[in-house]
């Protein structure tokens, strides 16, 4: 049986649950890797038995029925992710709500952006087939791609086009038509959404009730009123799931999890490259469209899990990710249920700098992945981050109740940055600021010490 070394605990949990803590190290280290990875994964959906409740819970379904200010959403879901007992489930919930990207502006509201959010992470973990249903039926979606405004005498494509390209089949191959796109729009058609309730509800005057041809499957054409014509947009969701046997949803589907869980690979390799073609055979597995088996299949994968870093396999964090992983290396304790205090309003300001603000994504493509996170301004908001994070921990006087390590010993350094080992050269920088720091005061190397860690490529890279 194959045990988890230091380095695998550390490039899983880095990559899948926002990072590792010593302690992380020190429990899995030794320990059977597929019995880490199962650890990962909750009992089940929310809201189902066994589940360790979420204290903040209560506070996201009042959020649901406020306009409110999107900050303070965003500011509930970076706590969440810092102090989930799941945080697979929700990187994944990160994960989708990029993959089908919506974004806060004014209308959808902070109530339907934090009812989408609900739903992708009920899902997140489970079926695909259920996901793409709900999205298509979302009130922040049939804002954000115009779903409203999509009615028989006005059909709307935009939804239908970002269906097909962006959430289900892809572009490379291109398997969809023009045609198809328009004819899925006429599907799509007759929902709106009650401003006040929150409620997506179909409208069966609005709806096309011709008979449509979709990737060749014929859909629609159902009695008025009936409850099949009410779920006509499901219809769509299965001639994409269908097109190949499932093959081209299923690998469009792996691909994005390998881009954005383990490394680039582009959309023309990807019908060669074995660790797609597995994960996205255990998502369609037995029709089944489970998104939790095909994580564990690529979790698991020796193609994954010794990527080849000289390869270019490896992953560039996200601003969010490293911003979370902090949180847990530095030790900030649990606040009071309802109490929001680690979250200030310059984090949300300069993680724009940074290039992620949950809720906001650029455009419906999401943000970038890879190397896109990367540039001259965004690199500075990625430190400047860091740098506000740990100030904010140190003017908390949490330095004696979390200490850091002894400046000068850069193993208990990689340690505690959740890492299992620094490379020769992020030892060779470290070693030089030991020798010739710019201060005397422990508090003050420390500090450094942590931003020049927290900047090393073995900790934004993994």
């Amino acid at each position: 049986m194959s045990v988890a070394t230091r380095a695998d605990v550390s490039r899983l949990l880095g990559r899948a649950a926002f990072g590792a803590t010593k302690a992380d190290l020190d429990k899995w280290t030794g320990q059977p890797y597929d019995a880490l990875v199962h650890s990962l994964f909750p009992p089940g959906p929310p809201g189902t038995l066994g589940r360790l409740p979420q204290d903040d819970e209560v506070e996201r379904l009042a959020f649901e029925n406020t306009i409110g200010d999107i900050y303070l959403g965003v500011r509930w879901w970076l706590e969440r992710m810092r102090i989930t007992p799941y945080p697979l489930e929700e990187r994944l919930t990160l994960f989708w709500h990029d993959h089908f990207a919506t974004a806060f502006t004014g209308q959808p509201d902070l109530g339907l952006i934090m009812k989408q959010n609900g739903t992708l992470r009920t899902h997140a973990l489970g079926s695909f087939r259920s996901l793409a249903n709900a999205m298509s039926t979302d009130g922040a979606m049939l804002f954000w791609l115009n779903g409203v405004d999509n009615h028989v005498d006005g059909v709307n494509e935009n939804y239908a086009r970002e269906f097909l390209e962006l959430f289900t089949l892809g572009t490379v191959p291109q398997v969809y038509t023009e045609t198809d796109i328009r004819e899925a729009a006429k599907a799509f058609t007759g929902f709106i959404v009650n401003t006040i309730t929150r409620q997506s509800t179909f409208t069966p005057a609005r709806h096309d009730t011709t008979v449509k041809l979709v990737l060749g499957r014929r859909v629609g054409g159902h009695a008025t009123g009936s409850t099949a014509e009410a779920a006509e947009y499901a219809e769509v969701t299965e001639a994409a799931l269908a097109h190949d046997g499932g093959k081209t949803a299923s690998r469009f589907v792996a691909w994005k999890l390998i881009q954005q869980l383990g490394f680039e690979v582009t959309p023309e390799d990807t019908t060669g490259e074995i660790l797609v073609e597995d994960v996205a055979w255990a998502i369609r597995a037995g029709g089944k469209w489970d998104i939790g088996l095909g994580l564990r299949r690529l979790l698991t994968h020796p193609r994954w899990r010794y990527a080849d870093p000289a390869a270019g396999r490896r992953l560039v964090r996200s601003p969010v990710e490293m911003l979370i992983h902090a949180t847990k290396v530095l030790g900030f304790p649990k606040p009071l249920p309802g109490q929001t205090w680690l979250w200030p309003v310059q984090v949300q300001t300069i993680l724009e700098r940074a290039g992620q603000t949950p809720f906001l994504p650029p455009n419906v493509g999401g943000w970038p992945h890879g190397g896109g996170w990367l540039s001259q301004t965004t690199n500075l908001g990625r430190y400047d981050l860091l740098l506000q994070l740990v100030t904010y921990w140190r003017n908390l006087g949490l330095s004696s109740v979390y200490p850091m390590p002894p400046s000068g010993d850069i193993d208990a350094w990689a340690s505690y940055m959740g890492l299992g080992a620094f490379g020769t050269n992020t030892r060779l920088r470290l070693g030089e600021y030991l020798q010739d720091p710019k201060t005397t005061v422990e508090i003050d190397k420390q500090v450094t010490m942590f931003l020049l860690a927290a900047t090393s490529p073995e900790w934004q890279v993994m």
